[in-house]
């Protein structure tokens, strides 16, 4: 039987618990490429944390599923896939979780957006290490971000 792909996961999976890849993994996944297995990434990370591993670590060509699914990019850099929140979704999601006083976070391409109506900010994902920051805490500067054209979720 011939394997044409291995999709790997990364936090909890290929990456030690200090998030390195050990050599061991990095052997592995190369050996893949040697056989010309194609090697797909996928983590709830951004693209550019995804980027960053194959291009320090792996030095092979991976596609890469990021964003929990959200965002599929070839090896080149190509989207293949995107799929984005509307506003309203948002919105709604916001309101609930104001409301519940309920830590949610959305990202973009470029951004880490924290909502949290209880300003505890210290849960802070580690692992979208690539984004800026936003922290807000109400409903009404989640809208200020639409309406300023900050956050295009």
């Amino acid at each position: 039987m011939n394997i044409a792909a291995v999709c790997l996961d990364l936090d909890g999976t290929l990456l030690t618990s200090n998030g390195t890849i050990s050599e061991e993994n990095i052997r592995a996944v190369q050996d893949l490429d040697k056989f010309n297995v194609q090697v797909i990434l996928a983590s709830g990370r951004p693209e550019e944390s995804l980027k960053n591993f194959t291009i320090r670590n792996l030095h092979i060509p991976t596609y890469k599923i990021c964003f929990n699914g959200a965002l599929v990019v070839s090896p080149t850099g190509t989207i293949i896939k995107k799929s984005l929140l509307n506003s309203q979704d948002v919105f709604k999601v916001v309101t609930l979780a104001e409301k519940n006083k309920i830590a949610v976070n959305f990202s973009t391409q470029d951004k880490w957006i924290n909502f949290d109506p209880g300003n505890n900010f210290e849960r802070v994902d580690k692992y979208n290490e690539t984004l800026n920051d936003i922290r807000i805490n109400t409903l009404s500067q989640m809208k200020q971000l639409y309406a300023k054209k900050r956050c295009l979720c």
